[in-house]
């Protein structure tokens, strides 16, 4: 009996247990290789003959326009070099009348250096009233191209070499002058500073202060 028990059960056929062999790949066919494609054949219709020579005609436009914009440009520059030149000759000229003038104004103070005021004084008291003698305003008259400044008050109103008088345009003080040369009732004077290169006026009112 004991070996009854002990003896082993014929194994059962477990279909479940046995994995199914997985079936081979499916190869896919080759394709067939495509035939080169045919090369499009260059049309010789008569548009595309247009097409090229309106092409040309483009290309032969630009070609024009870049020649005109160089001769444009060459012209100008002509232009500016012949002004430029132009412009150095007139300022030549400028300097020299400059010089002139300077050298004539020297003259023209050397020579009045030489004039007594004294006696230039004596002779205007016997000539001009006291309304004249008590002005203590005047006007200052510039000549830019002589590099001349001039007042209408002089030693009889009390002037002398190194005088200061405050100059005004439209009732503001732009600065000063000072004398130079004291005559009767006019001055030769000379600005202080730059104070007259700001403006282009020719004439200012001038006090003694």
């Amino acid at each position: 009996m004991k070996e009854h028990k002990d003896a082993k059960l014929p194994a059962k056929d477990d279909k479940r247990a046995q994995p199914k062999a997985a079936p081979p790949p499916k190869v896919a066919p080759k394709a067939a290789p495509k035939p080169p494609a045919a090369e499009p054949k260059k049309s010789t219709t008569p548009e595309s003959k247009k097409n090229y020579l309106i092409g040309i005609g483009f290309i032969a436009f630009a070609f024009v326009c870049i020649i005109s914009i160089f001769y444009v440009f060459g012209f100008l520059s002509q232009k500016r070099e012949e002004e430029l030149v132009r412009l150095k000759e007139k300022f030549e000229v400028l300097k020299i009348e400059k010089a002139t003038a300077e050298t004539e104004l020297a003259q023209t103070k050397e020579e009045l250096n030489t004039i007594k005021i004294d006696e230039i004084v004596n002779k205007a008291n016997k000539v001009y009233s006291q309304n004249v003698k008590d002005r203590k305003e005047g006007v200052l008259w510039v000549d830019r191209n002589a590099a001349q400044y001039i007042v209408t008050l002089g030693a009889l109103n009390g002037l002398k070499a190194g005088s200061l008088l405050s100059v005004y345009e439209n009732e503001r003080k732009i600065g000063e002058v000072q004398v130079e040369i004291p005559l009767d009732v006019i001055s030769y004077v000379s600005p202080v500073g730059r104070v007259l290169d700001k403006t282009q006026a020719k004439h200012f009112k001038v006090v003694i202060e």
